[in-house]
Order: C-alpha cells, then structure tokens, then sequence
C-alpha cells in the first residue's frame, strides 16, 4: 500500500485532463492490459476507464486513482499529469 500522499487540485484538473487519459491508455497498452483487466485493479468500472481514456470525465480522476496508477505503473504522479509519456 502506499505510504505517500498525493494531493491534486481537481480544479487545475482540466489543464492536465487530455494528457491524463492519453497517458493512461497509453500506460494500459505498453502492459499489454485490456479495458477489462485493468478496469478491476483501478477499481472503477470499465465504462468509467473508456470515458477517462477518451478524457470525456475527470469525475473519478481522484488523488485514489492517482495513487492506484502510480503503485500499479510504477511511475510518478507528475509523469501521469504532466507528461507525454509517448514521447519519451
């Protein structure tokens, strides 16, 4: 579990919300993990990770999945915001 804590203000979320769900799809594909799979260890359903991917909510964009993406990916908070992770 993790021991760090992430605090994000959601409302600066917009800025990061487009890059946000590219990274997370991109994340998802380079671990060879579907929708379906990856849905469960986010704990959100699978329609909610479509909408995220496709930054169409931030709704469930929480510091909890945040901090799930990091522990899962091991990568930082700052790289799943604010980086283009496809082009590094």
């Amino acid at each position: 579990m993790l021991q760090n804590r992430v605090e994000v203000n959601m409302t600066d979320f917009a800025e990061f919300e487009p890059r946000f769900g590219r990274n997370v799809q991109y994340l998802r594909t380079q671990y060879f993990l579907s929708q379906r799979a990856m849905a469960p260890l986010l704990r959100i359903s699978i329609t909610t990770l479509r909408k995220i991917e496709k930054s169409q909510t931030c709704k469930r964009a929480d510091t909890h999945l945040l901090c799930r993406l990091c522990e899962i990916f091991s990568i930082s908070a700052d790289a799943i915001m604010c980086t283009d992770l496809q082009k590094m």
